[in-house]
């Protein structure tokens, strides 16, 4: 009996294949890099065979540590938007896929945008106008190969994103998932079918289009004879979801309102928003997040295109790095950067001036030097994530005021802790300072809590009127 699910992980830099075993567990796992190409400036490009090749050399190598026979079922999940267009006799890509990130069809968008459409597309589509969804990226490649848009009308060229591309390789099957069709600008999210209008206006003939399907249904079966996959032949095909609604539905947000946010090649926040589509009145997509029994979930989203593909593109283009792990010690070198030695000494005197506070049990003066002190942190840290804690900081002291400094945990914290990240400071080491910074604001809401739960103990103690002061 079949123990297994494999997952197709096909991704901007690379490809996965992962088996899971019935109690979701990873048995295998294998991984191959995918090349990017740019062939000029905003433009980025991937080979369709290249990014078959490694998904296909992933999966073998998968399947080749399982029992024969032992994969029940395939699925797939995928860089979202990215457009491929291939001949439908000889399965040749006409061009490279435009990825998700390239930005050539800019001003085709600003023109779209000219003639009024913007209303029009984001009413059925859910989107804003933009060369990051797939529709303008169709449009370019019919305008500039020679050829392509004529066959394109007869129906010898098909488009897909990349699951259509690998479920075409894998099953001869011609079809895309609701959620990858609904990032194409051309895909009516409300009737969750091409809208043959929008079709016209960006001159995309629906001959090449795939069929939209759910995210979960048996799209066809492994075709004998793939090189590394004979022994997956007649295995069901049987799940799709591009990448960010499928991690939507891997953190188990199955309820609206729940989200998540992933951290890859780009950034990405998506909510569950139910079984209707909401419009959101701050820039954010609507998209569908799945189909499954029948049932659409819909997803609100928020985007930064780059995230680890900034890393990628420090190390392989510039040669800034070597590995990856190398930028933080680089940001490191830059955190401290405006700190003067002037700013040094004001935090030294706002410490010291504390710590004399302290011993005097002057607790205006204590939260009056203590705030000086983050706040100079704040004006001082080039890294972000210091000078967020200490803003953070800045706003607890300030909401706590009299009612708990005055007791023992908040000024045991506040002396040792303070002189332990004016020292980092001091030496520019900001790994050190963002681990102190760390620790200092989470022993300070610890300690907030403890004293709390102590004062409210002491106060009922004291009776009602001093429970209510």
């Amino acid at each position: 009996m079949p123990q297994y699910i494999l997952a197709l992980d096909q991704g901007t830099t690379s490809s996965r294949a992962i088996a899971f075993d019935r109690s979701g567990n990873i048995t295998a796992l294998s991984q191959q890099p995918l090349p990017q190409h740019y062939p000029q400036a905003g433009w980025v490009e991937h080979d369709p065979l290249e990014i078959w090749d490694t998904q296909r050399r992933a999966a073998a190598e998968v399947i080749a540590r399982l029992p024969e026979g032992g994969v029940a079922g395939i699925g797939v999940t995928n860089q979202r938007e990215t457009t491929i267009l291939w001949d439908k006799t000889t399965g040749q890509p006409v061009y490279n896929a435009i990825v998700w990130q390239c930005r050539r069809t800019a001003e085709l968008c600003e023109e779209l945008k000219r003639r009024g459409l913007e209303e029009r597309i984001r009413s059925a589509t859910g989107l804003l106008i933009d060369a990051y969804f797939s529709g303008s990226k169709i449009r370019w490649i019919l305008d500039n190969v020679p050829g392509v848009r004529r066959r394109a009308e007869r129906g010898e060229v098909l488009f897909g994103t990349v699951e259509s591309w690998l479920i075409w390789k894998l099953t001869g099957r011609h079809v895309t998932d609701f959620a990858n069709a609904s990032r194409t600008m051309l895909f009516d999210i409300h009737r969750l079918c091409w809208d043959e209008e929008l079709c016209g206006i960006l001159g995309v003939p629906t001959a090449m289009l795939p069929a939209p399907v759910p995210n979960s249904t048996v799209y066809g079966t492994v075709q004998p004879g793939i090189p590394g996959l004979e022994s997956l032949a007649g295995t069901p095909v049987c799940g799709a979801a591009g990448d960010q609604q499928s991690a939507l539905f891997g953190q188990t947000c199955f309820a609206p309102g729940e989200a998540k946010n992933t951290y890859g090649t780009g950034c990405f926040t998506l909510m569950n928003v139910g079984g209707k589509p909401v419009r959101s009145r701050a820039g954010l997509l609507t998209s569908v997040a799945w189909q499954v029994d029948g049932q659409t979930t819909y997803a609100l989203e928020g985007s930064v295109f780059n995230g680890g593909s900034t890393i990628q593109w420090l190390r392989d283009e510039l040669g800034i790095i070597s590995s990856a792990p190398e930028i933080d010690a680089l940001a490191a070198e830059l955190a401290c950067r405006n700190l003067t030695d002037a700013m040094l000494k004001e935090l030294e005197q706002e410490l010291q001036a504390s710590a004399e506070a302290n011993i005097k049990g002057d607790t205006a003066a204590i939260i009056t030097h203590d705030t000086r002190f983050h706040e100079l942190i704040i004006d001082a840290a080039d890294n972000e994530y210091i000078a967020e804690i200490s803003h953070m900081l800045v706003l607890h002291i300030q909401r706590i005021r009299y009612h708990f400094f005055h007791l023992p945990t908040m000024r045991r914290i506040s002396a040792s802790q303070h002189r332990g990240i004016l020292d980092a400071l001091r030496e520019r080491d900001a790994q050190r300072a963002k681990t102190l910074m760390r620790e200092h604001w989470l022993t300070s809401m610890n300690g907030s809590l403890k004293d709390t739960m102590e004062s409210l103990r002491q106060a009922k103690a004291s009776g009602p009127d001093e429970t209510e002061s």
